[in-house]
C-alpha cells in the first residue's frame, strides 16, 4: 500500500502561520521558522534580519543537518526537543507529523541559556567559521532565557503543532473516506441492483454500535446501509434523496432518544438539502456521509447518558460470525454466558425483534449478497446461508425480499 503524501503548505497556511510567528517573536523574543523534513528552511520570521545568526547562515549544510536531527529527535520522544546547534546555541523543534510520517518541524531559537561574556563571544567566532560563516556576531544581540522560560516557548509551539497536525489529518482522514464513499456509491448506482427490503435492521444496529462505542462497526454498518438505500432506488436520484431524508429523519430521532440535546441536532438538520431540485448526485454522497458520520460523533459524545447491553454486542458478533452453522438461542445463550431468556428479553428490549427473526435477516442479507454475484439453485444457496430446509428458505426469503430467490435473480 502506497505512503500517502503530504506536503507542508497542505498542512498551514503560510500566510496565517506567518502572522502567527510575527507575534510569537514579538511576544517572545525568539526567531522562529518552519523547516521541512530534511531541515531545509521553508518559511522564516528573524527578529532582525541582519543581526539574525540563522539568517547569516541562510540554510547552510550545517545548519540543515542540525535542524533535521532535532526536528527528528522532537518526533520520536513526541515532545518538543532542545538541542545545541552548529553554532552552538540553544534551539527547539517542534514536529510537524501525520500518523507515522514526519513532514517537517518549527524551531525556535536560538537562544544563550547563559551569560554572553567574552568566552561565548569566541566559541561563536569559532563555531561560525567552522560552518563557513565570516562574520562577527555580538553575543550580546542573541537572546538570552532561562531554561524555564524556553522550555515554556518551545511548550507553546509544540501544543500549536501538534493541534494544526490532529485537525489535518482528522480532515485528510474524512476527505479521503468521502472520496471513497462516493466511488462506491457511484459503482452501486451503475450496477442498479434491486431490492424492495428497505434495511429496517440496519437502522436498529447501527444505532447500538454507537451507543456502545463501538464507531468502526458503525461505519461498517453504514457502508451496508449505503449499499441497500442505492440497489433499492436502482440508480433514481429521486428514490435516493427520499430515502436518505426518512433515514436521517430517523436518525434524528434515535440520537434524542440515546440522550443527546435538540441543540445538537442541528447537524442532523442539514437532511432538508436532500430535497433541493439543484442538488446534484455527487453532493448528494457527500452530504450523506457528512450527516451520517456527524451522527455517529453525537450519539457517541452522548452514549453514557443512556446504557446498553454489552451483552447483546457478544451475540450479534457471535451470529454474524457463525449464522451459516445451525444456530439456537439455546446454543447462542450458552457461547455468550448468559440464559435463553435474557437473551430472548435483551434481543427484544434493545433490537425490537426476536432471535430467530435476527438470525434469519443475517442469512437473507447473505444470500441477496451471493445472488449479486452470481446464479445460484434455492437448494445451493439456502445451505450456503445456514437453512437446512429449502423450503423454509424460499418462504423466508419472501417474507424478506417480497420476492422468491429465482425470481430475485431475474430482477438483478
Amino acid at each position: 500500500m502506497l505512503r500517502p503524501e503530504y506536503k507542508l503548505n497542505e498542512i498551514f497556511d503560510f500566510k496565517e502561520l506567518a502572522n502567527l510567528f510575527k507575534h510569537f517573536t514579538v511576544t517572545v523574543g525568539l526567531d522562529v521558522a518552519l523547516y521541512d523534513a530534511q531541515g531545509s528552511l521553508v518559511l522564516p520570521f528573524y527578529r532582525d534580519q541582519k543581526a539574525s545568526v540563522c539568517s547569516l547562515a541562510n540554510n547552510c549544510p550545517t545548519c540543515q543537518e542540525y535542524i533535521k536531527y532535532g526536528g527528528e529527535k522532537a518526533w520520536e520522544l513526541g515532545e518538543p526537543y532542545i538541542f545545541r546547534c552548529g553554532c552552538g546555541l540553544i534551539m527547539c523543534s517542534s514536529p510537524v507529523a501525520i500518523g507515522d510520517i514526519l513532514i517537517g518541524s518549527i524551531a525556535c531559537g536560538p537562544v544563550m541559556l547563559w551569560e554572553a561574556d567574552d568566552y561565548a563571544g569566541q566559541e561563536l567566532d569559532k563555531n561560525l567559521k567552522a560552518m563557513g560563516i565570516e562574520c562577527e556576531v555580538d553575543p550580546g544581540s542573541i537572546q538570552q532565557l532561562s531554561c524555564v522560560n524556553m522550555t515554556s516557548a518551545a511548550q507553546i509551539l509544540y501544543i500549536f503543532v501538534n493541534y494544526i497536525c490532529r485537525e489535518y489529518e482528522k480532515s485528510a482522514r474524512q476527505k479521503m473516506e468521502i472520496a471513497r464513499q462516493k466511488d462506491t456509491i457511484a459503482e452501486l448506482a451503475k450496477k442498479g441492483n434491486y431490492s424492495c427490503a428497505y434495511p429496517a435492521d440496519l437502522e436498529k444496529k447501527l444505532i447500538l454500535y454507537v451507543q456502545l462505542g463501538e464507531k468502526n462497526k458503525a461505519r461498517e454498518i453504514i457502508n451496508s446501509f449505503l449499499g441497500e438505500i442505492f440497489s433499492y432506488a436502482g440508480g433514481n436520484l429521486d428514490i435516493i434523496k427520499a430515502k436518505l431524508y426518512e433515514f436521517t429523519a430517523f436518525l434524528s430521532r434515535a440520537a434524542v432518544e440515546a440522550g443527546a440535546p435538540l441543540s445538537e441536532m442541528a447537524t442532523i438538520r442539514k437532511s432538508a438539502r436532500f430535497l433541493s431540485k439543484n442538488i446534484e448526485f455527487l453532493d448528494v454522497c457527500s452530504l450523506t456521509i457528512e450527516i451520517l458520520y456527524d451522527f455517529i460523533d453525537i450519539v457517541y459524545r452522548n452514549r453514557l447518558k443512556k446504557q446498553y447491553n454489552r451483552h447483546l454486542i457478544s451475540a450479534i458478533d457471535y451470529i454474524d460470525q457463525n449464522f451459516r452453522k445451525r444456530l439456537t438461542l439455546k446454543s447462542v445463550a450458552k457461547s455468550i454466558y448468559v440464559s435463553p431468556y435474557y437473551l430472548s428479553h435483551i434481543f427484544r428490549d434493545e433490537l425490537d425483534t426476536t432471535f430467530s427473526d435476527y438470525v434469519n435477516s443475517k442469512r437473507i442479507e447473505e444470500a441477496k449478497r451471493l445472488l449479486g454475484e452470481r446464479s445460484y439453485d434455492s437448494k445451493t444457496l439456502s445451505e450456503l446461508v445456514g437453512f437446512n430446509d429449502v423450503n423454509y428458505f424460499i418462504k423466508i426469503f419472501k417474507k424478506y425480499t417480497g420476492t422468491t430467490p429465482s425470481k430475485y435473480i431475474g430482477a438483478r
